[in-house]
């Protein structure tokens, strides 16, 4: 089975930790860390391990970080554990878990979903102290908006090539919050970013913030804006992806699109290009050119009920379009299934294209990370990267191509060789969501942490 990470992750627990990883557990996604509801353990947790694990507990106050997969009928498995020491063994504790009754899924949208739920376990004096934080959706932290209204960016210098970066975070600036989901920049050069609670309009130094108190159409159940995703579309419309709604702006006002105006329902990702925008969900496509809207499902259209998690737009006006089943092209009106033994038990997480007509893809196997060039003739190359592909950016003045993680910060790869930028290095968290290139060659990068800007090359 396969497993998709969709764009929907907004909470991970952080730390300096020794991770485990088991590939024998993965479902056939997308994967949700939030959600509506939550999985549901059909009991007490506390209760649960305290029981399984009363001979295992260490002597020593020990804090365990617990990653379970829960699938949408509401299986379980041990998909990854971070600790700060081994004194439990994993092998128990996986066998523990492979021990838990069926839980009730979590449900998104009104459709059961799978989902990561997130456990922290700790000890202390022989007690176990277990908490669950993403079993239910927390309230939106409130907008913070500074009294003299300025942004002061924490800048560093790089020595090696006299570079800067500059990071803005919710101590000191405007941003609402440290979650930047995605920077995207309009036709005519503002910068637009993202957090999990509002949308901010970027022009030099005035930040414009959208969210729930000033824009309510934004706001989601309990009055919470929910922001995943951002883009622009021909005709210079910003389009959201938020809370089980799409939003588009047209410079002066919002308007909300769901399953009442529009053929859109669980919408997983948006992608604007020269001829409209495609909306990204489970078992499908839907296009809309600014008047039009068009669905491609299983029924008219090669793509079965896997999700569809990316699009592009090459020259030659194929769009490609990439599956947790597969990837594809729609020419003309005609579809065609692209096969490549080198593309077998892929899962894909992005895709883009540059001047030269190669196609980048971004995979993942259940043991190695890909970044995947197909060349104008069908060429296949794949290169190994250190983390699962959250975007592919191309820098069309240096060619480089700027890799965002959600797990090993960000990659920078010249055509041979990958340059890594992460807490150890650079202001970057670990966690990257976007990178866009502006007019100038410069880069506004989204993360877990905050907003970056560098005039690295």
């Amino acid at each position: 089975m396969k497993l998709y990470f969709t764009l929907a992750a907004l909470l991970l627990i952080t730390g300096c930790a020794q991770t485990q990883t088991f590939e024998s557990c993965s479902f056939n996604g997308p994967l949700f860390y939030r959600a509506e509801r939550g999985a549901h353990f059909k009991g007490s947790l506390q209760k649960f391990f305290e029981a399984e694990l009363k001979n295992e507990f260490p002597d020593s106050e020990v804090t365990f970080q617990v990653h379970l997969l829960v699938d949408s009928t509401g299986k379980v498995c041990l998909k990854a554990l971070e600790k700060d020491n081994p004194n439990i063994s994993s092998a128990n504790l996986k066998a523990c878990i492979s021990k838990m009754p069926d839980w009730i899924p979590a449900r998104q949208n009104h459709v059961d979903v799978y989902f990561q739920a997130d456990l922290v376990m700790h000890f202390k004096g022989g007690k176990l102290e277990l908490t669950y934080p993403n079993e239910y959706p927390a309230p939106a932290p409130p907008t913070i908006v500074k009294k003299d209204n300025l942004n002061h960016p924490d800048i560093t210098k790089d020595s090696m090539d006299s570079s800067t970066w500059k990071l803005w975070n919710v101590a000191n600036s405007n941003l609402t919050n440290n979650v930047v989901q995605k920077v995207v920049m309009d036709q005519h050069g503002i910068i637009w970013c993202s957090t999990i609670n509002s949308i901010i309009r970027i022009d030099g130094e005035k930040w414009q913030i959208f969210d729930g108190e000033n824009t309510p159409i934004l706001a989601g159940p309990r009055k919470r804006v929910f922001i995943l995703n951002l883009d622009i579309d021909k005709d210079n419309n910003v389009w959201a992806l938020g809370y089980g709604e799409v939003f588009r702006y047209d410079g002066q006002n919002w308007t909300k699109y769901d399953n009442t105006n529009s053929p859109l329902t669980t919408t997983l990702a948006i992608h604007a290009d020269r001829k409209g925008i495609s909306f990204c969900f489970p078992g499908g496509l839907i296009r809309f050119d600014g008047a039009n809207w068009t669905s491609f499902t299983a029924a008219n259209s090669p793509l079965t009920s896997a999700a569809v998690v990316s699009t592009y737009l090459d020259k030659k006006e194929t769009l490609w379009v990439a599956t947790t089943d597969g990837l594809f092209q729609l020419s003309n009106g005609n579809w065609h299934r692209f096969e490549s033994n080198a593309l077998l038990d892929q899962r894909f997480t992005f895709l883009t294209g540059d001047s030269n007509d190669n196609i980048w893809i971004g995979c993942d196997t259940k043991e190695v990370h890909y970044l995947v060039k197909i060349d104008g003739d069908g060429n296949i190359s794949s290169f190994p990267v250190a983390g699962t592909l959250s975007g592919i950016t191309i820098d069309p003045n240096t060619k480089k191509i700027w890799l965002p993680t959600t797990d090993a910060g960000l990659l920078i790869f010249d055509g041979t060789r990958f340059k890594k930028f992460d807490a150890t290095n650079s202001p970057i968290h670990n966690q990257v969501t976007s990178v866009l290139v502006d007019r100038d060659g410069n880069k506004w990068i989204s993360a877990f942490g905050g907003l970056l800007f560098t005039n690295k090359k």
